[in-house]
C-alpha cells in the first residue's frame, strides 16, 4: 500500500471522533443564555444603570438594584458556567495518538497509532440531558436570586419613607407642643395654672426632640441598607432617599395566589429541574452495566507496510458497584423529591404569612385613616378649646397630642408594612415578570 494513502484510514477515524453534535435541549439553553446576555450584560457589560434622584420610585431601586448586584451577577456567570458543562458532558473523552519506535542497527519500526473511547450507547445523551436540566435549575436560581435583590431594595426604599414621614410626624408635633407651652405660659403669667404645665409641655418637647435626633441618626444605617441592596461598592455615593412613602396599592396578580406561587416561583422550578437531572443521573446510572469500547488504528510503515486495527471493550463485572452507583442516584431522586415538598409547604407558609400581613396592613391603615385619625384630630382640637377656657388641664391636652401622633405614625407604618408585604407577595413569593424583563428571561421553561 502506498505509504501516504495509509494516512487516510488513520484521519478518518481521528475526524469521527472529534465530531460531536449538540443536543436540541443544549441548543435551546444557549438560545436562552443568549437572551439573557442581551438584556442584563450586553456586549459582555453591565448596561448603563438608572439614575436616581429624589423622584425615583421602588421600582426605580429595585431595577438598579438587578442589575448592580454582585450576588444577582454570581449567579448569572453560575448559570453561564453550568450551560458550557452541557458541551463538556454529551462530549466523548479525549481521542489519544501515540509512536511506537523499534531502534536495533536500524530503525525497524515505526508505528503511529490513534485510540479512542467510545461511551456505551445513550450515555453522553444521558449526561448531557442531566447537566441541561442543571443548567435549567441555576437558570431559576438566578432569576429567583434577581427577584430577592429587587424585593431587598424595594423594603429598604420603603423603610427610608418611612423614616422622612415620621420625621416630618414628629416634627410637626413639636411645632404643636411649642404652641401648647406657649399657651401653658400665657395662662401661667396670668395666674390660671400652675408652672407644673409648662415642665410638662417643656419635657414633652424635649422628649420628641430626643426622638427626632434618633430617628436623624437611624438613616445611617438605612443608606447601608440600601447601598448593600444596590450593590454600591464604600466609595460610592448614597442616591437621595425619599421624602415620602407611595399612597396606592399595587394591585396582586388575579386569580388564585397559590396555583400562581405554585406555577411561577422559580425556586419551585430549580427544585423541579433539580429532580429531572437526578432522573437522568438514575438512568445513567443504570446504564454503567453496559460495556464502553474502545478502536484503535496502527500503522508500520516500515516494510513491508501494515496497518493495525484494534477494538477492545471494558468489562462492567463489578455488580456490586454498579447496584451502589444506582442506588446513590436513588437516592439522589428521592432527596430531590423531599426538597420540593419541603419548598413547598415553606411557600404556602410564605404566602399565607405575607398575604396576611398586607390585608391586615391595609385594614388597619383604611382605619386609622378613615376613622381613627379624624377623631383624633377632632379630640386634640376639643382639648386646646377647653386647656384655653381652663375645662381641662395639660395632662388631657398632652394625652391627646399623644394620640393624634400615634395615628399618624401608625398610618405610615401600615402603609409601610403593606407596600412591603405587597412586594415580597408579587416579587418573591409568585415571581414576577417585570424583573424576568429586566434580566431578560421572561420566557419560562417548561
Amino acid at each position: 500500500m502506498n505509504r501516504n494513502l495509509a494516512w487516510i484510514p488513520l484521519s478518518a477515524l481521528a475526524l469521527a471522533a472529534c465530531s460531536t453534535q449538540p443536543t436540541p435541549s443544549e441548543r435551546d439553553r444557549k438560545a436562552e443564555l443568549a437572551r439573557a446576555f442581551e438584556a442584563y450584560r450586553p456586549l459582555g457589560e453591565r448596561p448603563k444603570l438608572p439614575v436616581l434622584n429624589a423622584t425615583s420610585t421602588a421600582e426605580d431601586f429595585a431595577r438598579f438594584a438587578v442589575l448592580n448586584s454582585p450576588r444577582v451577577e454570581e449567579r448569572f456567570r453560575e448559570w453561564e458556567r453550568s450551560v458550557a458543562e452541557i458541551t463538556i458532558a454529551r462530549s466523548p473523552p479525549d481521542p489519544s495518538l501515540s509512536l511506537e519506535l523499534e531502534v536495533g542497527r536500524m530503525l525497524e519500526a515505526l508505528r503511529p497509532g490513534f485510540q479512542t473511547m467510545i461511551p456505551g450507547p445513550g450515555k453522553l445523551a444521558l449526561a448531557a440531558e442531566a447537566q441541561s436540566s442543571a443548567a435549567a435549575a441555576r437558570r431559576h436560581e438566578f432569576e429567583q436570586v434577581a427577584l430577592e435583590a429587587a424585593f431587598r431594595a424595594q423594603a429598604a426604599w420603603l423603610r427610608a419613607g418611612w423614616i422622612s414621614e415620621v420625621l416630618t410626624v414628629r416634627r410637626d408635633v413639636v411645632d404643636v407642643v411649642r404652641e401648647m407651652e406657649d399657651l401653658a405660659s400665657a395662662q401661667f403669667r396670668v395666674g390660671n395654672v400652675s408652672q407644673q404645665d409648662v415642665l410638662r409641655a417643656q419635657i414633652e418637647r424635649d422628649e420628641q426632640s430626643n426622638e427626632i435626633a434618633s430617628l436623624e441618626d437611624s438613616r445611617s444605617l438605612v443608606a447601608a441598607e440600601i447601598r448593600s441592596a444596590l450593590g454600591l461598592a464604600a466609595t460610592d455615593s448614597i442616591p437621595p432617599l425619599p421624602d415620602n412613602l407611595p399612597q396606592t396599592l399595587s394591585e396582586l396578580p388575579a386569580g388564585d395566589l397559590l396555583d400562581s406561587a405554585l406555577a411561577g416561583n422559580h425556586e419551585l422550578a430549580a427544585l423541579r429541574e433539580e429532580i429531572r437531572e437526578a432522573e437522568s443521573m438514575v438512568a445513567l446510572a443504570r446504564k454503567t452495566s453496559k460495556p464502553d469500547f474502545m478502536l484503535g488504528l496502527g500503522i508500520d510503515f516500515v516494510s513491508p507496510l501494515m496497518i493495525m486495527p484494534e477494538a477492545g471493550v471494558t468489562l462492567p463485572i463489578y455488580r456490586d458497584k454498579i447496584s451502589a452507583m444506582v442506588s446513590a442516584a436513588l437516592a439522589s431522586r428521592h432527596a430531590a423529591d423531599a426538597r420540593l415538598a419541603g419548598a413547598k409547604l415553606d411557600l404556602v407558609v410564605r404566602l399565607a404569612d405575607a398575604h396576611f400581613r398586607l390585608r391586615d396592613a391595609n385594614r388597619r391603615l383604611v382605619l386609622v385613616r378613615d376613622s381613627l385619625l379624624p377623631k383624633a384630630e377632632a379630640a386634640l382640637a376639643s382639648a386646646r378649646t377647653a386647656y384655653q377656657t381652663n375645662k381641662t388641664d395639660m395632662t388631657a391636652l398632652l394625652e391627646a397630642e399623644r394620640t393624634l401622633l400615634e395615628f399618624r405614625i401608625e398610618q405610615a407604618t401600615m402603609t409601610m408594612e403593606r407596600e412591603t408585604a405587597q412586594a415580597e407577595v408579587r416579587l418573591v413569593v409568585i415571581g414576577s415578570r417585570d424583573v424576568s424583563r429586566v434580566v431578560g428571561v421572561e420566557e419560562r421553561s417548561q
